[in-house]
């Protein structure tokens, strides 16, 4: 049988319209079927103008999608494609309009011929070959096998070259015994981690493709569906499957590799053991046997002389745990990963990477000693491990155990120069260099983090906070926080969800803004994660005071007090406080500011301390109680100590300088202002700001906006009183420009709406109604009747 096929071709590309493929020469390249449908439904209008609303309603008829996700489909096709928008050769942008596609399209229909069961030969009656021609014919076919084998000796029966990556798949486990379900998987890719030659698929990269797949992420990843996987990643070139079968009191153990491109078994292995003590060394023999086969030089093996059992742990019952809390980590189920991960410590009482990876549930538990406690023990254990969990363990000790974010780099580097496609080696790294302020280093590993999981959602989260604070770039940020969404509808979060409604607020879209929320508070908040369900209120209240509604911000920040005293170890609880402490200020409950900043100076350290500290002093000297004020300030310059370590807070040796320097002058500010030395009082106010530059506040900086905004404002009350109104106008101007950053700050939006108002009346007096009446406008929107 005969069918037609359609197929595009443009560039260097091919575009098979019924096969859902795009080929660039031989490889093939993996678009989602919304992606493909866009790109198909260009083509086939290429040279034409093609309207936004018409790819929408022709790729998702009868969805309800927004701009956002059709330009992220068009970022992913120009991704495939190497295109430029800039200067681009197959999508050119029409602002605001659609796009073109502009390349040349060569369309070729092709046949393909299917031979049914009934369907007879396809060579005549009259051509047949006797059979000395066929005996003739064989003979030549087994020679040149021969001389091919010959010619081929020891190589590889693959292509694969250094630093390519193979999926491993579950185990088919025909024993009947549950140690070994999960198990055998994570002892080969521990095992296989050890090579720098062979890269091993992170298990939280085949879950992005799996939601992807809209596939269940308990899904059994057997033979054909690790095909799927690694056809639709694109970049893995070599899947292993393996099962275990029960003879007897013995155990029989397969391996094998396959080719995913042509589903070709490049080579099996089939070992007996005698007993399950036999079965995690000889795991060990077999990665040694793959790497072999896969082209890795045996200069590598040389010094391969340790056993399995000292690498990683002996025991299978504490590997098995290990692999099912190492899943539900994927999954952000932290309750499960935690008890799942206690039992492979509990097993084993010597294994390093189950405490390692326990340690970092503590912290998403809030559980912030405890942490600390299994990032030491860890550390302590790891001296005979290989260098891959070694350099890990103690980068991450260092970072979050102890706090010394230059230690944690040194280790996450050393580990980078031997495996640097680690996935949570160059994350943690790039979080080490944010903490450490070196936004460039930043920017560089958290690019490869990208490239080695593109559809991770908290990469996406992650790059939409960067353009959302470093970039100002409120359009990349919203698609990026859209992608992530996307990509896991589920996200555990609050970020992505109320950044859509402050962008909404951004752009004076009140109401959508307020439905958002109102959504979010009856549908979302008590899905996430615990220590979400307490930070997300505080966001909630920099929304609530955008818009003057005090009551309802100060209800939900004392929620998020009750639920921090429910986690006595989470260290949220004095953040909680400052939170709703600054509300009470900005909301002139001076009295209930002043007992609870006293509160939590008492019982907090580090930055918190000194920002109560700091905040308290500011205001008695505001007041006149000039030597109250003083006398804070000695004991805000004494504190030394640092911030317990968790996930949301880092202890930051740096901003705890940097704090301390910027409430000082900010308070030496304060006094000379109070005292009527302007001259003095601007100069202090004038340090504050170029201490804490706008550039710097984004990501991790625990001053943000606020004493910034605080100097500013105060520079602009004394430049009211000198008359300078220009001057005033420009302090005021340098908060309004930086709306973006009140989303995380406490009680920083307060100051933002009050400035409106601020600006409105200097603009009066100097002469400039038309402008005034603008800022006043704005003002009287959002906090009508405050």
């Amino acid at each position: 049988m005969i069918e037609n096929m359609k197929i595009y071709k443009f560039g260097n590309f091919t575009f098979g319209v019924k096969e859902y493929n795009l080929k660039k020469g031989n490889k093939e390249l993996y678009l989602r079927p919304k992606t493909y449908e866009t790109l198909l439904y260009l083509v086939e209008h290429h040279g034409n103008l093609v309207k936004k609303d018409d790819i929408i309603e022709n790729v998702w008829a009868g969805t309800i999608v927004t701009e956002n996700t059709l330009t992220q489909c068009i970022k992913e096709i120009r991704e495939k494609l190497n295109d430029n928008s800039a200067n681009p050769k197959y999508i050119k942008t029409i602002p605001r309009v659609g796009y073109k596609f502009i390349a040349p399209v060569k369309e070729v229909i092709t046949s393909q011929y299917f031979q049914s069961e009934n369907s007879k030969s396809i060579f005549p009656g009259s051509f047949r070959l006797n059979r000395v021609k066929i005996g003739f014919v064989l003979s030549a076919i087994f020679l040149a096998a021969a001389i091919f084998f010959l010619i081929r000796n020891n190589k590889p029966g693959t292509d694969f070259l250094k630093r390519q990556w193979v999926l491993i798949s579950d185990f088919d486990n025909r024993t009947g015994e549950d140690v070994f379900e999960a198990a055998l998987q994570t002892a080969l890719e521990m095992e296989l981690s050890k090579s720098q030659y062979v890269n091993v698929v992170p298990r939280g990269r085949v879950q992005d493709i799996l939601t992807l797949m809209r596939q269940k992420p308990d899904i059994r990843i057997d033979r054909n569906l690790g095909r799927e996987i690694c056809l639709r990643d694109g970049n893995i070139q070599m899947l292993l499957t393996g099962s275990i079968y029960r003879i007897g009191n013995s155990y029989s153990l397969s391996l094998g590799i396959i080719e995913p491109a042509t589903n070709r078994i490049v080579k099996n292995y089939s070992r007996t053991v005698t007993n399950q003590e036999e079965i995690l060394p000889l795991i060990n023999q077999l990665a040694i046997s793959i790497r072999k086969e896969l082209g890795e030089s045996l200069e590598n093996f040389q010094d391969v002389k340790t056993h399995f059992e000292k690498v990683t742990t002996s025991s299978l019952k504490a590997l098995n745990f290990y692999s099912k809390g190492v899943y539900y980590i994927n999954l952000f189920d932290m309750n499960r990963a935690e008890y799942f991960l206690n039992q492979a410590v509990q097993y084993d009482t010597t294994f390093a990477m189950g405490y390692v990876i326990l340690a970092f549930v503590d912290l998403w538990q809030s559980n912030l000693p405890k942490g600390k406690a299994d990032f030491e023990k860890a550390a302590k254990l790891a001296t005979n491990l290989s260098d891959r969990e070694k350099f890990f363990i103690l980068g991450s000790n260092a970072m979050y155990g102890i706090g010394d974010y230059k230690k944690g780099i040194e280790y996450y580097e050393l580990l980078l120069d031997v495996y640097p496609d680690d996935y949570w080696g160059n994350e943690n790294l790039s979080f080490a260099y944010l903490g450490d302020g070196d936004i460039k280093q930043y920017l560089k590993y958290k690019k490869i983090c990208e490239k080695l999981r593109p559809n991770y959602f908290i990469n996406h989260s992650d790059k939409g906070l960067f353009s959302l604070y470093y970039d100002r770039n409120i359009a990349e940020a919203d698609i990026e926080f859209s992608r992530a969404l996307e990509l896991n509808p589920d996200y555990p979060f609050e970020f992505c969800y109320l950044i859509s409604a402050f962008l909404d607020w951004m752009h004076e879209d009140v109401d959508s803004a307020e439905k958002k929320i109102s959504d979010f508070l009856s549908f979302r908040i008590n899905k996430l994660l615990p220590m979400s369900q307490i930070t997300s209120r505080w966001y909630l209240s920099h929304f609530f005071l955008f818009e003057g509604r005090f009551d309802e911000a100060i209800k939900i920040l004392k929620e998020s007090v009750t639920l921090s005293k429910q986690r006595p170890k989470s260290n949220l609880l004095p953040w909680a406080q400052l939170e709703l402490a600054l509300v009470y200020l900005e909301t002139g409950r001076t009295e209930k500011f002043e007992s609870l900043i006293k509160s939590v100076s008492d019982n907090s350290v580090g930055i918190t301390r000194v920002q109560a500290l700091g905040w308290l002093a500011i205001r008695y000297a505001q007041t006149g109680k000039i030597p109250v004020a003083k006398k804070l300030l000695d004991e805000l310059e004494n504190e030394n100590r640092l911030t317990p370590i968790g996930i949301m807070q880092a202890p930051l040796p740096n901003e705890l300088k940097k704090a301390k320097l910027a409430f000082s002058y900010q308070l030496e500010g304060a006094i000379a202002n109070y005292n009527s030395d302007y001259k003095k009082a601007i100069e202090y106010f004038h340090k504050v700001v170029d201490l804490v530059p706008s550039s710097q506040l984004p990501f991790l900086t625990v001053l943000g906006p606020r004493i910034r905004w605080v100097a500013l404002k105060s520079l602009a009350h004394i430049y009211e009183k000198m008359g300078d109104w220009n001057s005033a106008i420009a302090s005021y101007k340098d908060i309004l420009k930086e709306k973006v950053l009140t989303i995380t700050v406490p009680a920083a939006s307060s100051i933002w709406v009050r400035s409106l108002l601020s600006m409105s009346e200097v603009l009066e007096k100097q002469g400039n109604h038309t402008k005034a009446e603008i800022y006043k406008s704005k003002y009287t929107n959002l906090w009508s009747g405050k």
